[in-house]
């Protein structure tokens, strides 16, 4: 074993030995997020918003007219960018056992993390559609559950490299919380 992964394998000990998640072993600032303009298009702001969280390589899937044709059918009092925002960041920072951030680190304990399998092209990041759209924006999984897009800015994240899971990033339309659940 090379003296990179012998380190980072002590590190991961260490976290679990004191009960730590491994993901807060990574010496990684919080990044500074500017609050997304809800005047601007959405398309717009998806790039930037990616980058300042660290994962500008992440493809995205965001049919033309899906976000707008949400936001046209579905009165929200949190606009398409700033739900992406706050998805996002629930995705990379959440401490529930199902988030991103925890099984990254419980899965990877090595040489990535739940940032860096994140910030990969073949990881992607796009809305979910509802029965009202096209079909042909209908290709990213509905949340298992009863939720719905009705009620939620959902948003999917499949990370191959990661696991077979799939992670739904949920906003409440009307500004009441958000969270994040995974399903094999």
């Amino acid at each position: 074993m090379d003296m990179p992964h012998l380190i980072a394998r002590l590190c991961y000990c260490l976290a679990l030995i004191l009960g730590m998640p491994p993901s807060c072993m990574v010496a990684r600032g919080a990044p500074h997020i500017e609050e997304p303009s809800c005047g601007d298009g959405f398309d717009k702001g998806v790039a930037r918003l990616l980058s300042q969280y660290g994962v500008p390589k992440t493809s995205t899937y965001f049919p033309p007219g899906e976000v707008s044709g949400q936001l046209d059918r579905y009165p929200s009092a949190v606009c398409p960018k700033r739900a992406l925002s706050i998805a996002v960041g629930a995705i990379l920072g959440s401490r529930d056992p199902e988030a991103l951030a925890r099984i990254g680190a419980e899965a990877s304990p090595l040489a990535c993390d739940a940032h860096c399998y994140f910030n990969r092209s073949s990881s992607l990041l796009g809305i979910v559609a509802d029965e009202n759209s096209r079909p042909e924006n209908r290709l990213l999984p509905s949340s298992p559950g009863d939720e719905s897009v009705r009620d939620h800015w959902m948003f999917f994240l499949s990370v191959p490299d990661l696991s077979e899971h799939g992670y739904w990033a949920l906003v409440a339309r009307d500004g009441s919380g958000v969270y994040v659940k995974s399903q094999n």
